[in-house]
């Protein structure tokens, strides 16, 4: 008799883990102690400039969230140094505001730690407090400058702007009433934005489409593997 082959045992399927369902460099919220440290926006009102430096006007009002996501702080531009610099060059006073920019579409006012853009002629005040840029958008609503976005402060925490909106927040309730939001409990976003991971002590994890809200994977406690 021929020998027998020995079967071949199937694989077990792998775990699902956070790295394989949101993918690499998820994007953590701002810590909770950074909303006590906004700035207030008050005071900037009496520092509007008559008009822009080609003498055009320009609207005074907050502009609305879907603005503000455009909006890129100064040290983010690779002049900001440069722009610093000629600063000290001419000695400015602190409170003596004045002019940076490109020369085209990038346009700063600045005096001090205040900043603001005119981008589209819609009004921006941009103040560094800390290591952190904070702006306001419309109805006093402050963002901070985080992994390279604005984040949006809510009754659940701090969400991402996106599309005007902080992402996934509408969806925040809903993991209230499934008792996702315990003591304890933390967000991360994928780098594009388009899946939430909502980690619950003693639960695991929860996966959703950020932008639908629909459940897309659970990794258990023990099996979660932080991207």
């Amino acid at each position: 008799k021929p020998p027998k082959k020995k079967e071949k045992k199937e694989k077990e399927p792998e775990a699902p883990t956070l790295a394989k369902l949101i993918g690499a460099g998820a994007l953590t919220p701002p810590n909770k102690s950074t909303d006590k440290k906004a700035p207030g926006f008050g005071a900037l009102k009496k520092s509007f400039p008559p008009t822009l430096p080609d003498g055009t006007s320009y609207e005074r009002k907050t502009p609305d969230p879907d603005h503000v996501e455009t909006i890129v702080p100064p040290e983010e531009h690779g002049l900001y140094e440069r722009w610093l610099e000629i600063d000290d060059n001419k000695n400015r006073k602190k409170d003596q505001a004045h002019w940076h920019g490109d020369g085209k579409a990038i346009l700063y006012m600045h005096y001090g730690k205040i900043w603001a853009s005119p981008k589209k002629n819609k009004w921006s005040w941009l103040v560094k407090q800390g290591t952190k840029w904070w702006t306001l958008a419309d109805g006093a609503q402050r963002m901070v400058r985080h992994k390279d976005l604005w984040w949006w402060k809510t009754e659940f925490g701090w969400f991402p702007l996106a599309e005007g909106k902080p992402r996934a927040a509408d969806f925040a309730p809903d993991w209230k009433r499934k008792g996702l939001l315990t003591k304890g409990w933390t967000l991360k976003f994928s780098k594009d934005l388009r899946r939430a991971a909502v980690t619950t002590p003693g639960r695991g994890t929860v996966i959703v489409d950020a932008v639908s809200g629909q459940f897309v994977g659970r990794v258990a406690e023990k099996a979660r593997i932080a991207p």
